[in-house]
């Protein structure tokens, strides 16, 4: 029952109606007291249902914007890879006797395609005729369908901030109670669908747009937060999520008051989705410039305390409600070039300090730091997993992503995606093995991606090729790369053509396989263990489809000319049995 501090959730109400002084943690003989039936100690029952005690606001208060964390905040805790927590402590969305909590696996609604367009805009839609009108469902693009699973991978690690905009959104009435379940406050919030992809969708806005890049710049001191809490929050609306940034990772919550203690020190009284119904406290001294607040960026972590003064140490910020719910730029969309955003799949927790990864211009020397950016964790490890940073590099750069598994303790797959002008490219690794170096190459020109590894595998490269009226997924799979073989995927898009080639001194064997989705329905072709005499490229004529899949060819020079068809099978339920193993399945980050 030692996990059971993890579980830092529900308050008792009585201590969390009012701000100034707050409750000492109560005597073991004063009431509080675990029912019957509790597994474990009453010092745990405490750290799970009593109040913030020393922790809770202190002062006169100087600003406040009439929320509190009951009923404003969520009545269940923040979550991370899974609900269990949820269904153990609270019932919601199912309930789950602590008998079974070890084996359980309650997994949160996927993002639909409603809520992608809500923060996306209709660009993640094949087309705007496959929208129903009644639902806000469409048929997702193949590139939509991999950022869904880009977010909710991030995710694993916590929603936090993703709550703390919720709750605030609908306090300030930006948010109408049906994303979140139908009550008119989150402590009415079922917890069900509409709520889970509501607060996910939200979580994600701080990776895309203009919600995160520039909070550095804005905040360059704590002092600056408070003087701008005291301002705003007067007005009856709670208009920031108050970002923590740390060595450990980041918490989003919600700031909705500040009391003056003194001296030059303030509280930020904070509603934290990790405590729920909790009234707790953010400390600054405006005269020394410094922040102090003890938390856990996500229930599964253990306790933390952020401290810094923006310069040096942690990091305190304010990110506005406004700028979350805006429509976020959509990497995945057909537009102009707007960059790539370069993404990783989550990795094992026990290879996390074992990764490595440069960046480098194509001649192998460091890429300028002005000419990419990496956004901040807001996720720590959870039990299981650790996400790896996402970068964003700046339109038109040509970039070598050297990747160095040296110090990783066990073998895992590994996915690199990136994302730019409405198109995904991505490279799956099966099975990399510690001190693997991987080099994955992306001209955004050109429109070429190329990988090389100093190991021996089975790199696997896609392309999700996004038209106005048809998405298509085309991916070439070498079953068996000897060391430094160079794998390249190079896209025609005027053209509709991708070509695949490696540098092997025999001849390989490929698995080839596309993928197209219109507005109404969709198809897949495949060829399985198909050889390519040396120094020969394989030719996916995507645009031209027929009953029969698109046109693939082998050219055996390399030099253009459409030598030797290649027959594909269509994809069916009996297929998919019989080569289960060879077969590409939608995965994506996290997965």
């Amino acid at each position: 029952m030692k996990n059971l501090r993890r579980f830092v959730v529900f308050a008792s109400a009585f201590a969390l109606f009012g701000l100034g002084t707050a409750s000492a943690t109560p005597d073991l003989d004063g009431g509080m007291r675990p029912p019957a039936g509790w597994p474990s100690s009453t010092e745990e029952y405490l750290g799970l249902f009593g109040p913030a005690g020393e922790l809770a606001p202190r002062g006169t208060v100087v600003a406040d914007s009439g929320f509190r964390p009951y009923p404003n905040g969520f009545g269940f805790q923040n979550w991370g890879a899974n609900l269990n927590d949820n269904a153990l402590l609270f019932g919601i969305p199912s309930r789950l006797a602590f008998a079974d909590y070890a084996k359980a696996d309650i997994a949160e609604a996927p993002l639909n395609a409603l809520a992608l367009r809500r923060t996306f805009g209709d660009g993640v839609c094949i087309s705007t005729s496959s929208i129903d009108p009644k639902t806000g469902s469409c048929r997702l693009r193949s590139s939509a369908r991999v950022l869904a699973n880009l977010v909710q991978g991030q995710a694993a690690g916590g929603h936090c901030f993703g709550m703390a905009a919720a709750t605030a959104a609908l306090y300030n009435g930006q948010l109408p109670p049906n994303q979140l379940g139908g009550g008119l406050v989150p402590a009415m919030a079922p917890l069900n669908g509409p709520a889970q992809q509501t607060i996910t969708r939200l979580f994600a806005t701080q990776y895309f747009g203009g919600v995160m890049p520039d909070l550095f710049e804005r905040w360059s001191s704590p002092t600056l937060v408070v003087e701008q809490l005291i301002r705003d929050l007067s007005s009856g609306t709670t208009p920031y999520v108050l970002v923590l940034l740390g060595e450990i990772g980041g918490h989003g919550i919600v700031p909705y008051a500040v009391l003056d203690r003194g001296e030059g020190i303030f509280d930020i009284a904070v509603y934290d989705n990790n405590y729920p119904n909790q009234a707790r406290a953010v400390q600054v001294d405006t005269v020394a410039g410094t922040f102090s607040y003890n938390g856990a960026t996500n229930p599964q972590a253990t306790n933390f305390t952020w401290t810094g003064n923006n310069q040096d140490g942690g990091f305190l910020g304010l990110t506005p409600v406004n700028d979350i719910l805006a429509q976020q730029a959509c990497p995945i969309c057909p537009g102009p070039e707007s960059g790539a955003l370069i993404a990783f799949s989550a990795i094992k927790k026990e290879n996390a300090d074992g990764f490595n990864a440069a960046l480098l211009t194509p001649d192998g020397q460091p890429l300028p730091e002005s000419d990419y950016q990496v956004l901040p964790q807001s996720n720590p490890p959870n039990t299981k997993t650790a996400n790896l940073p996402m970068l964003i590099i700046k339109p038109g750069i040509p970039f070598i992503l050297d990747v160095d598994t040296t110090g990783m303790k066990s073998e895992q797959n590994l996915e690199v995606y990136a994302m730019a002008q409405g198109t995904t490219r991505y490279a799956l690794l099966e099975a990399v093995k510690p001190g693997t170096v991987e080099r994955f190459a992306y001209d955004p020109k050109t429109r070429d991606v190329a990988l090389l590894s100093n190991k021996r595998g089975t790199p696997r490269l896609l392309i999700s090729a996004e038209d106005p009226n048809f998405s298509h997924v085309v991916n070439a799979h070498l079953l068996r790369a000897a060391p430094l073989t160079a794998v390249e995927q190079q896209w025609d898009k005027q053209g509709k053509r991708v070509i695949y080639r490696a540098s092997a001194k025999q001849p390989t064997r490929w698995n080839v396989q596309v993928e197209r989705e219109g507005a109404r329905s969709g198809a897949g072709f495949v060829a399985i263990n198909q050889v390519v005499p040396r120094n020969a490229s394989i030719v996916v004529d995507y645009g031209k489809w027929t009953p029969s899949g698109p046109e693939v060819w082998i050219d055996r020079g390399s030099d253009g000319s459409l030598d030797e068809r290649i027959t594909m099978q269509l994809i069916t339920p009996a297929l998919i049995k019989r080569y289960e193993a060879s077969l590409y399945r939608e995965q994506g980050i996290g997965q």
